[in-house]
């Protein structure tokens, strides 16, 4: 147990010098003014602080971001899917704003977020179908049926044939799917430790020089307080500031 004890001590010891807490800060910086930030479009909560050193913080699109928007429109019992971009707007804001008809704009949107504390640790994918009604008086929930008029109408329009597929994935609801970005995650554990490592050095780093000085100032025949000459006193103080030498 003692010789555990005394290689923990030692290896803490070793861990706290001044060169390898030298090392470390130099490596975390870096590290640090590299994390992504608000230019990466999906910054970290260590990159926004890293954006305060940097002064880039600039308002920056996701490129990841895709949508559709369609009107729906009830007909009956049947929903009428309606594209802005191969309707007259005049005859599509008479149908919509025309009478009292149950009537959204469908978004159809998908996009892909990466989040972490300091490096990015989880990505997840989203798939999804909004409706906003036209008509502040009707309920969200009148549109649920619109659902699979959508994604028939995106799957076969040819405006989307590169959604054909992918919008199969939110006919019943809206697809979430996450994955651990394993470099990010081990980025992370081993940031963070070496960080609070780094903030018990610096905070022991004073008392371990001020020790340094005094054992040099003993080599040299000094009082280690006062640095008066005390080669060849018998007394174990010193008589000059009378402390301990």
């Amino acid at each position: 147990m003692m010789h555990k004890r005394a290689r923990l001590r030692r290896l803490w010891e070793l861990a706290t010098r001044p060169i390898v807490l030298m090392i470390v800060a130099a490596a975390l910086a870096a590290d640090f003014l590299a994390a992504p930030g608000w230019n990466s479009g999906q910054p970290t909560p260590v990159g926004l602080l890293a954006d305060v050193v940097r002064f880039s913080a600039r308002a920056r699109v996701n490129p990841n971001i895709g949508h559709v928007r369609v009107y729906v429109v009830r007909e009956g019992e049947r929903w009428r899917v309606i594209d802005a971009n191969l309707e007259d707007w005049d005859e599509l804001s008479q149908t919509l704003f025309g009478g009292d008809v149950d009537a959204a704009l469908a978004t159809y949107g998908r996009y892909t977020r990466r989040v972490g504390l300091w490096r990015h640790s989880v990505e997840e994918h989203r798939k999804f179908i909004t409706f906003f009604a036209v008509h502040d008086d009707v309920p969200e929930d009148t549109f649920h049926g619109a659902r699979d008029a959508v994604v028939n109408h995106i799957g076969r329009s040819y405006l989307y044939p590169y959604l054909a597929h992918e919008v199969e994935s939110v006919r019943r609801e809206d697809f979430v799917s996450r994955r651990v970005l394993w470099p990010g995650l081990v980025h992370d554990i081993v940031a963070f430790p070496l960080l609070g490592l780094l903030a018990v050095g610096l905070c022991l780093l004073p008392g371990r020089l001020r020790r340094a000085i005094r054992d040099r100032r003993r080599l040299r025949g000094l009082c280690p307080h006062c640095r008066y000459d005390v080669r060849g006193l018998p007394g174990p103080t010193c008589p000059e500031c009378g402390r301990l030498i």
